[in-house]
């Protein structure tokens, strides 16, 4: 496994733990040295993490900003990319924003936890970052 593979499934790693934050900066890291589709697809993914730390924030304005461009950006991709599930993680994204959207933003307490996604790997993830 290369340093970016690492990188990269640290990122994962901090997502499927909830720790939106820090799976941005992880992922950052690699997105400031790619170019072409993976930037846009390494975008796609900081967006979405950032739009789930805005909602821990309690900011629905801004996730829901932030998940729908992460979302327009991965979508594109397919049914997997760079080793991800991307069918089951996007529509898991999806249900978030129809869910966020219905909330009040005083009631964003309220939202449940369990509908974050989590990031799922196929089972040849050795493609991931090739």
């Amino acid at each position: 496994m290369n340093e970016e593979e690492k990188i990269f499934r640290t990122g994962i790693e901090h997502f499927n733990a909830k720790e939106f934050f820090e799976a941005h900066e992880v992922w950052e890291d690699i997105w400031f040295q790619e170019v072409g589709e993976k930037r846009i697809f390494f975008q796609g993914l900081i967006q979405i993490a950032a739009g789930y730390h805005h909602m821990q924030s309690g900011n629905k304005r801004g996730a829901l900003s932030l998940l729908q461009s992460g979302f327009e950006k991965v979508e594109p991709y397919g049914e997997s990319y760079m080793g991800i599930e991307l069918l089951k993680f996007l529509t898991q994204v999806k249900h978030s924003i129809k869910v966020i959207e219905s909330f009040d933003p005083l009631e964003l307490p309220k939202f449940s936890w369990s509908l974050t996604p989590t990031i799922e790997l196929t089972s040849s993830s050795a493609e991931t970052l090739r």
